[in-house]
């Protein structure tokens, strides 16, 4: 996150906004392809090799490796074919080769992405931090010195250093999966099959979110030019700063559901989803409303004054982060309950309804970029709603009790705090334990 927001801080300022709207494109696009390897593959390989003997595992790594080898094949396959096609959609010349070259890329992250499978199974995490922080750290650090040293450069080379990075992440974070590879020399089409099974539902969750919220900003690309995806996305990269919370809280409550369920009941799930949202919203409404305070200076000191026309939109995209914490747990809760099926439907109406709301409000504003926001916003709303309802039906989900646990965070995390600070001093602690 740190290089991310580094980087993005000095692409602010070095490249001009229609150049800066391609690369945020075609990072939106690339994206959307690792999110779909890793929805298919990532929790459908950790869950059975951790749920099966350990001689089991090398047919269940040789199978997850396969699936992986052929979706990357087939991205391959995809990009070469849709490149020229969005390169005309959003003119932009320059993104056909960098999407020709992201095909490279595509391939050398496979020992990449399964490396990283393979430490999460194993519960080691090491790999997995070393990896990434080469990858982003090479990449951060040519944009740094070009910057810095007053250099020009060009989309094609940063998309040429996207790709060594790559390739040096794989490198680190496939050595210290060594020890956990062990491969069979013939694969088990049967554990393809049930990998694949297990997977394809999160795949079309994981993708059909991924559009959702990337929709309004390729319509904008479509509809308006690269400038305007530029602007929007430098409101987008403050308000993803909410979902850093969202991420971490939604790592910890699936398997914590998982498990409480086949124990507890369904009952377990709705205090999970309640706690945990409430937990959230706690969490992130002091940064809201900071950011709403002062908008503008946040655009400046992140991306310059040049895009202070991003103020407005910010506004309106930071009330995205209420409803963040609901839908994303909403999904976590119906795929550790065994409906993964009823949440990827829910998801893919969203992401249809998006687009119609996002064309409608474009075209309703004059071609403006803040339609996109209130097109976006909408959407957020009515699923939010749709969720609720959905959720008071299967687990009796108060909505009200979500933000009950979001006031009673607070003094919770100062009893603890103060006992932590009690125990560091050799002091007698706070009774009681959070729950």
């Amino acid at each position: 996150m740190l290089f991310g927001l580094g980087g993005f801080y000095f692409l602010a300022r070095a490249l001009p906004k229609a150049d800066f709207g391609a690369w945020a494109l075609f990072l939106m696009v690339t994206s959307l392809i690792e999110v779909a390897r890793n929805a298919l593959i990532q929790n459908a390989f950790v869950k059975f090799y951790l749920s099966n003997e350990p001689a089991d595992r090398p047919k269940i790594t040789t199978a997850s490796l396969t699936i992986n080898v052929l979706l990357s094949l087939v991205s391959v396959v995809v990009l070469l074919a849709v490149a020229p096609l969005l390169s005309i959609l959003w003119d932009a010349p320059e993104l056909s080769f960098m999407l020709y070259f992201y095909a490279i890329t595509t391939l050398i992250l496979i020992p990449f992405s399964q490396s990283e499978f393979i430490h999460q199974a194993n519960f080691d995490f090491r790999g997995v931090f070393w990896g990434h922080f080469t990858r982003m750290g090479t990449l951060f650090s040519f944009i740094a010195f070009m910057y810095l040293t007053a250099q020009a450069f060009s989309l094609y080379q940063l998309v040429i250093v996207h790709c060594i990075a790559a390739l040096l992440g794989a490198g680190v974070l496939t050595s210290f999966a060594k020890p956990y590879y062990k491969l069979t020399r013939v694969i088990d089409w049967s554990w393809v099959k049930r990998l694949f099974n297990y997977g394809k539902y999160v795949f079309g969750t994981g993708v059909s979110s991924m559009i959702l919220n990337s929709i309004d900003s390729w319509m904008l690309g479509s509809l308006i030019g690269k400038a305007a995806v530029a602007t929007y996305s430098t409101a987008l990269k403050i308000t993803n700063l909410v979902e850093v919370p969202t991420n971490a809280i939604a790592a910890m409550v699936f398997p914590q559901s998982a498990k409480r369920i086949e124990t507890e009941g369904k009952s377990a799930a709705k205090h999970l989803y309640e706690k945990s949202v409430g937990t959230l919203l706690a969490m992130i409404i002091p940064g809201i409303i900071f950011v709403l305070l002062i908008p503008g200076p946040l655009i400046s000191l992140v991306a310059g004054d040049k895009y202070l026309d991003a103020v407005p939109i910010l506004q309106i995209t930071m009330i995205y982060g209420l409803f963040m914490p609901f839908g994303r747990q909403f999904g976590i809760i119906l795929d550790s309950i065994g409906k993964p099926k009823v949440n990827f439907y829910f998801i893919l109406f969203s992401a249809s309804l998006n687009v119609g709301l996002n064309y409608f409000f474009i075209h309703a504003t004059g071609m403006q970029i803040i339609g996109a926001a209130y097109g976006t916003l909408t959407t957020y709303v009515v699923t939010f709603i749709g969720t609720q309802i959905l959720l008071k039906r299967e687990l009796d989900v108060r909505t009200l009790n979500t933000f009950v646990y979001a006031v009673k965070f607070y003094p919770e995390m100062y009893k603890m705090g103060k006992r932590l600070w009690n125990k560091r001093k050799g002091k007698p602690g706070v009774e009681g334990v959070i729950d």
